[in-house]
């Protein structure tokens, strides 16, 4: 049995993979949590997007994350290179979320949305620093 208070002592937020595998179990530890869901425009903008940054990196991936177990539980299946499986786990994950998280606790969200969306949720003022793009598409090569 994992243990979320212990894993997550001293943080009060997690974000991405691998901590969005498990919501299910983190929104039913912090009943509390606003959850975020980041959206894509499309399950194929996504598809592309995962190509790009973590997916190439994936059969080599040894860093103790079993990575490779991760995805099979995302998807659903060890078929995790297929594109067309790979936008049905998107849609059908973020369906999964929408149907079972409450309308007061989730927030749907985009990059572009930037800070507001999110400070508002959690009724605390936008950040005046910018928002931290780490990569944007658009300026990828």
């Amino acid at each position: 049995m994992v243990d979320w208070d212990h894993d997550f002592e001293g943080y009060v937020a997690a974000v991405d993979f691998p901590a969005s595998l498990f919501w299910r179990e983190l929104g039913a530890q912090y009943p509390d949590a606003l959850v975020l869901l980041s959206t894509r425009d499309s399950a194929e903008i996504w598809r592309q997007s995962a190509n790009q940054t973590i997916l190439p990196f994936a059969p080599d991936w040894k860093d103790g994350h079993h990575f490779l177990d991760q995805m099979e539980r995302f998807i659903g299946t060890k078929d995790w290179n297929d594109p067309a499986m790979l936008m049905s786990a998107y849609e059908w994950h973020n369906a999964e979320v929408r149907a079972t998280i409450a309308p007061d606790r989730l927030l749907e969200w985009r990059a572009a949305d930037d800070w507001e969306p999110i400070c508002r949720a959690l009724r605390v003022a936008v950040s005046a620093e910018p928002f931290p793009w780490a990569s944007r598409r658009s300026e990828r090569a």
